[in-house]
């Protein structure tokens, strides 16, 4: 592993082999996100913090991929304007963080991160790709920087929530290594858990 500073932020090369991902990130910290470099995708990645009036455009993608899907999990008791106000509450909260991601080749917008850090683990709370981008391995390299981001904050786990009846997703998280470790009922949702290896078990210790 080696890593370097630079004039905007940091950048560490950062390899996720050892996590079952098997791939190696650039990651560079901004004022306003991170911009991220894999060699098997086409254009750096930038995750840039989203504002309030940008929430509507998460608010669509969301609903047009996954409205079926909560609907036959909550058994039609989901509701998106509960959902909606959460997420304005975590654009603007100190805990939870949510980054719009853009293609910067074209300055693509194409979907969004948004994840809480907890005591021991990073929760994600959601993760949406935009339709042109998904089987373009950009849902692996977010992953791997959840493991990147996990790693360098001392967190122990990523964890997540995933409905039993998207089957995709739930087949993408375990292929990953992922491993179920509780079930929430009322929403047909399983509780996914990576443990998440330190630096000096992986590639040695973090240095700057």
């Amino acid at each position: 592993m080696s890593s370097r500073r630079q004039a905007e932020g940091m950048s560490l090369l950062f390899s996720s082999e050892n996590d079952g991902l098997d791939m190696e990130l650039n990651v560079q910290e901004q004022f306003d996100g991170y911009v991220i470099t894999a060699p098997n995708f086409s254009s750096p990645i930038r995750l840039r913090r989203t504002s309030l009036n940008e929430a509507p455009l998460l608010l669509e993608l969301t609903k047009r991929q996954m409205d079926s899907v909560l609907k036959e999990a909550w058994k039609g008791g989901f509701d998106w304007d509960d959902w909606y106000r959460d997420l304005k509450r975590a654009i603007i909260s100190q805990e939870a963080s949510v980054y719009q991601i853009y293609v910067m080749r074209s300055n693509f917008f194409a979907g969004y991160l948004w994840y809480i850090e907890e005591k021991d683990s990073i929760w994600l709370t959601s993760i949406m790709i935009d339709e042109h981008w998904q089987g373009k391995n950009l849902g692996k390299i977010l992953m791997a920087f959840l493991i990147y981001l996990a790693r360098i904050r001392d967190k122990r786990f990523v964890r997540l929530g995933v409905q039993r009846n998207n089957t995709r997703a739930l087949h993408f998280y375990l292929k990953l290594g992922f491993i179920a470790i509780d079930f929430v009922k009322y929403a047909n949702t399983l509780i996914l858990e990576k443990e998440v290896l330190p630096f000096y078990q992986n590639h040695g210790p973090l240095s700057w």
